[in-house]
């Protein structure tokens, strides 16, 4: 079974509050993506440069870098569980447990990374092989941290199809409003 990472260390700053303390719906965004994951990983971890407080006693593996950007939380994980992993971002709230299922099962299926796609691929929905971890050592070394650089070089990948609405991420104040608004009314 894969473990599953929600990347949680990024400075929020255009938020202008950490993402993982905002309110959904009475809860932490860290408690409810936890409850949301935990119905179907067995193994959940947070990735950040601070532990993540929640209620689900899920830990965080901590990215010791100075540096913000998700490669250096996905080269964390990778040194420290060395398995597959599957990943998403903490603000990626809307993402379906049938759409998650379709990327194990490609992944599985094909041995190879698999990601979310829609009008555009996503890096931060998918699953990132253990075999992986070399290919972001070499990227870092060369201080280039783009994830989509890092996932040309992983070539061949595999996509699965998901809805815009399920990649919509909660990046500035107003997509975190529009969520609640679309949540309440029914997603």
């Amino acid at each position: 079974m894969l473990t599953c990472i929600i990347l949680s260390g990024g400075k929020s700053s255009r938020m202008g509050i950490l993402k993982q303390n905002l309110d959904f719906f009475g809860q932490s965004l860290a408690n409810f993506q936890a409850k949301n994951f935990y119905q179907i990983f067995k193994n959940l971890y947070f990735s950040s440069k601070t532990p993540i407080i929640n209620d689900y006693n899920v830990q965080t593996i901590l990215d010791n870098e100075n540096t913000f950007a998700p490669i250096f939380g996905l080269k964390s994980v990778l040194e420290t569980l060395q398995q597959n992993i599957f990943v998403i971002s903490i603000d990626t709230p809307f993402l379906q447990k049938n759409s998650i299922l379709k990327i194990i099962e490609s992944f599985q299926q094909h041995q190879k990374a698999t990601f979310a796609k829609n009008e555009k691929i996503h890096p931060l929905i998918g699953i990132y092989p253990k075999d992986s971890l070399p290919l972001i050592n070499n990227q870092i070394q060369k201080g280039n941290y783009r994830l989509m650089d890092l996932l040309k070089n992983m070539e061949p990948l595999e996509f699965v199809k998901i809805s815009t609405q399920e990649s919509s991420n909660l990046n500035y104040p107003k997509d975190y409003q529009q969520a609640i608004k679309r949540s309440i009314n029914g997603r």
